[in-house]
């Protein structure tokens, strides 16, 4: 990267905070995020301005549904279905049955009565079929729970929204066959069978709402998010209160979706097959973006709990993020690669163990040389607090790292271009671990250590080390 392209950004930063340092608005209902509010010191540069616009997007669409919906419980005699557990081929067909006739019939509840149903018939040599839903329809399960019968298919779905608009599942559980999936290796010997979801949405279905749900022991996702060639991303996608636990490849696995909120969750013990981490965003050749990860709960989670790889415009906040006791994440609680942008603020993470990448609470990881960001989106970190771990990037560029606080813990960075780095709190017995830099340009002010100020002396477009620890 030039001297030129790596001092522009800064140097426009260094111009907002200079007038900031200036501005004092009269009253908090004139002020904007970002302002001095009354009474603030004036003196004090109104660092806040700096944050991101519209980080996640907006809010996904939910589903289009009437206020006084017509229900239909399922006649379960009428279709040949079973509520005790028995006759998965015969319940499965059966239920597809009964929302085909809800649909066609003017309902726009299909409600189960309570039981436990054993879902799955045969599809093909690799796949394993369960429910599928049809446009327009809310499933209430009622309280009931919904089981993959036992198989040996690489692939399975135990309920598919496929090409689907308006659809939400609420209020009961779903269980995989983990405990007794028959793991029959394919051509070549693997014996991964990753592909066996609880609820795959796809195939450009839209406005899909999945709430209220206990979603375990999948042999792979909880739920899938994935695109498809002809209809590209899914869209509008809302997933809150659930609760998702020992699936063996990923909690919420976003593989091209578009306006996503996952909120309110508690996603935990994934482990099994690789990632194994409670959210991995990895769009592969489609399109992520707009996504919102609030309020969730995560522990207890092999790989790590939030991976982004390439998703644009994702927004990470007020989640709890812990280990859990005996539990040692392999990458760490949140992890980001070089094509993906996000803001990180107000979070509480807790690691006691680390992960292979030690104590680290925030990881983003690039490659082996320093290069410029094929993403040239800013990364914000701010307001975030870390009990026990760090922080640390390397070979990257553009990141704005303010107000956090960490426990124990330190910044580290190595190979980084355009850093803000303001009001920063870090505690740790000596001197140089807590913050240490190698070949790193930018701006930093406010930065305090063990509660005493922190001189950090880089420069816009001047490389600059401090107290880097080989």
């Amino acid at each position: 990267m030039s001297m030129r392209s790596r001092t522009s950004l800064s140097a426009r930063v260094l111009a907002v905070l200079a007038v900031a340092c200036t501005a004092v608005v009269a009253s908090d209902a004139n002020a904007t995020v970002g302002e001095v509010a009354d009474g603030a010191d004036a003196t004090k540069p109104a660092v806040r301005s700096l944050e991101p616009i519209a980080p996640g997007g907006s809010t996904p669409d939910l589903p289009r549904t009437p206020t006084d919906p017509a229900v239909y419980t399922v006649d379960l005699a009428r279709f040949g279905v079973s509520s005790n557990g028995t006759s998965p081929v015969a319940t499965a067909e059966g239920l597809d049955d009964a929302f085909e006739f809800a649909a066609a019939n003017g309902y726009d509840t299909v409600r189960l009565p309570t039981g436990k149903y054993l879902i799955g018939k045969p599809g093909n040599d690799i796949y394993y079929d369960g429910i599928d839903l049809v446009s327009g329809l809310t499933l209430d399960l009622n309280g009931s729970t919904l089981q993959m019968a036992t198989n040996d298919k690489w692939n399975q779905c135990l309920i598919s929204v496929t090409g689907l608009t308006d659809v939400t599942i609420r209020n009961g559980t779903l269980i995989g066959d983990r405990d007794t999936h028959i793991f029959t290796p394919r051509a070549g010997g693997g014996t991964a069978h990753d592909e066996g979801h609880l609820i795959c949405v796809q195939s450009g279905s839209r406005r899909i709402l999945i709430e209220d749900l206990t979603l375990r022991k999948a042999t792979g996702d909880g739920i899938l998010l994935v695109g498809n060639r002809s209809n590209g991303s899914v869209s509008d996608i809302t997933i809150r209160n659930n609760e998702i636990d020992n699936s063996r490849r990923q909690g919420v696995s976003i593989v091209g979706a578009i306006n996503v909120l996952i909120d309110g969750n508690e996603i935990h013990h994934i482990v099994g097959t690789s990632p194994q981490f409670g959210i991995d965003v990895e769009s592969l050749s489609f399109d992520s973006r707009d996504i919102i990860i609030r309020n969730n709960d995560f522990h207890h989670n092999f790989g790590g709990d939030i991976v982004n790889t390439d998703g644009k415009n994702v927004l990470i906040e007020y989640n709890t993020f812990n280990e859990g006791d005996g539990n040692r994440n392999l990458d760490g609680p949140i992890v980001f690669w070089p094509r993906a942008d996000q803001t990180i603020r107000h979070n509480t993470l807790y690691v006691r163990t680390g992960s292979v990448n030690g104590k680290v609470g925030i990881i983003g990881y690039s490659g082996r040389d320093r290069a410029e960001r094929s993403n040239p989106a800013t990364n914000w970190i701010y307001d975030n607090y870390c009990d026990g771990c760090g922080f640390y990037i390397y070979n990257t560029t553009g990141f704005r790292v303010m107000r956090n606080t960490f426990e124990n813990g330190y910044i580290a960075m190595r190979d980084v271009d355009d850093v803000v780095l303001l009001d920063n709190e870090v505690s740790y017995p000596s001197s140089c671990w807590p913050y240490r830099f190698l070949r790193v340009d930018g701006f930093a002010r406010g930065n305090t250590h063990n509660g005493d100020a922190k001189s950090l002396p880089m420069r816009p477009g001047t490389l600059w080390d401090g107290c880097w620890i080989n």
